[in-house]
């Protein structure tokens, strides 16, 4: 038993590992892609190697055509939506404020909770939740306290990550109802079938597919690392692992990626880590921690889409 939860730790670092370093490649990515592309291939390509593994697993046969309308809600919300939102806000921020105030999610998450679920708020969530606000205010401004009373705006890429936090929220709720007892690896697949079949409208009407041929070979690198690492490969860790230790043991795990990502992107980006940085990322740790404790049930089984 103690060997098997052990094993859970070790994968859900794996797959946070690749996460957090799906904000650098990504980055890199954008230079050559546009999100819609982005968004279109990575969702294609990981929805059919999640749908073998399901096949694989004999998921299939646990499927149910009432499941459609969940998995084409959630697709829509947690991966067209979401992803788009924040792909966009990642190519006008850097890889690692991007990775910070993409993690105040879980912050957000308590007040979605209570008022879709009606679930009860602790004053300790609460103050979580004000905790996470304060930090992701003070990266999204540069360091700056001035937002507090001078109503300073974020700048573009801030906001746009931070709303994709807030979606993302609401897609945990959402998944949670709607995929309880449900085949996990065949209901993500159908929700990146989805999340990539709403997004091909305005992949069509960019060109995107023309985009693909004329990438570098460092593109080619990211676009692959994204598909096949950091989507396919890290939700089957994140999955696997969830069937043999509880959520809330492996939650805790989850605050590396805005670590491992802020150590990562002024090595390959050279981008400045800035006081402000570590002191909003700090809060926006500390914050969220104190939002997951005690947490509602749509905390349980958190899932991730990075």
């Amino acid at each position: 038993m103690a060997s098997s939860q052990n094993r859970a730790v070790l994968e859900t670092a794996l797959a946070i590992f690749l996460w957090a370093v799906s904000f650098i490649a990504i980055k890199i990515a954008l230079r050559e892609l546009s999100p819609f592309t982005l968004i279109a291939v990575r969702f294609g390509v990981g929805s059919l190697i999640l749908a073998a593994a399901a096949a694989i697993r004999g998921e299939f046969r646990c499927f149910r055509k009432k499941d459609l309308l969940g998995m084409a809600l959630v697709g829509f919300v947690g991966m067209t939506l979401q992803q788009s939102l924040q792909v966009s806000g990642q190519a006008l921020a850097d890889a690692s404020v991007a990775a910070f105030l993409a993690n105040t999610a879980p912050a957000f998450i308590v007040p979605v909770a209570a008022l879709f679920l009606r679930e009860s708020v602790g004053r300790v969530q609460v103050l979580g939740v004000v905790v996470a606000t304060l930090g992701a205010g003070i990266i999204s401004t540069g360091g700056s306290l001035d937002f507090l009373t001078s109503g300073q705006l974020a700048s573009p890429g801030s906001l746009l990550i931070l709303a994709s936090a807030f979606v993302w929220a609401v897609f945990s709720v959402l998944s949670r109802r709607m995929t309880r007892d449900r085949p996990p690896i065949l209901m993500t697949a159908g929700m990146m079938a989805f999340g990539c079949l709403f997004n091909l409208p305005a992949f069509l009407l960019t060109g995107g597919w023309q985009e693909i041929p004329g990438l570098s070979p460092q593109g080619w690198v990211m676009l692959a690392y994204i598909c096949f690492l950091s989507t396919a490969a890290a939700y089957l860790l994140y999955n696997h692992a969830l069937k043999q230790a509880p959520a809330s043991r492996l939650a805790a795990i989850q605050n590396l990626e805005p670590l491992i990502a802020s150590a990562v992107a002024p090595w390959v980006l050279h981008e400045a880590l800035t006081g402000g940085l570590l002191v909003g990322g700090a809060a926006i740790i500390a914050g969220t921690t104190l939002a997951e404790r005690g947490a509602p049930t749509a905390l349980e089984e958190p899932v991730r889409g990075d």
